[in-house]
């Protein structure tokens, strides 16, 4: 999981360090380091962004999060950027990877594009017929931008959806 990554404001990839700032994030760093240290064969991490395609549309993530009565705001400005990863391509990597079991490290797995929570969103929630997300700041949240330039250059593999709105079309 890219929740490995702390959310600094700065793009995050597999060399820098970017230490997590969630318990979540503090396990999974734990756990792939028992790995990479513990076993005696080649180990292959591939930190996914956050997961959308079939069964799983964005749109459905902040429904109901209008901000009129009784519904919640999001947190942030809306100008944050996504990071993400359609089903598709997930098991793409994973499919290279697999094909190619010389290649071994972490990596990082995500569309290359990350258009801001606010277009992304508001976009997921009118392909529904949603009321689009309202953000309750006017500073945004802390972020980060997963950088998956590595995957790319060692597979070959080449993005179904290097930006996310383009699987819209397909959901």
């Amino acid at each position: 999981s890219t929740g490995v990554y702390g959310f600094r404001g700065q793009d995050a990839d597999e060399h820098d360090p970017h230490p997590p700032e969630t318990e979540n994030g503090k396990g999974l760093i734990a756990m792939e380091r028992q790995l990479m240290d513990g076993l005696r064969v080649s180990v292959t991490v591939v930190r996914m962004a956050g997961l959308i395609g079939p069964e799983r549309h964005p749109g459905r993530f902040l429904s109901g999060r209008g901000g009129r009565a009784g519904r919640k705001e999001i947190r942030g400005s809306g100008e944050e950027p996504v990071n993400l990863i359609h089903l598709e391509d997930a098991v793409g990597v994973l499919c290279a990877l697999i094909n190619q079991p010389e290649i071994t490290g972490i990596f990082n797995a995500c569309t290359r594009e990350h258009p801001s929570r606010k277009t992304f969103y508001t976009r997921a929630s009118e392909e529904l017929g949603f009321d689009p997300p309202v953000f309750a700041d006017r500073a945004p949240r802390p972020w980060k931008r997963i950088v998956s330039e590595k995957i790319r250059r060692a597979t070959g593999y080449k993005f179904v959806y290097d930006d996310p709105v383009d699987a819209f079309k397909d959901m």
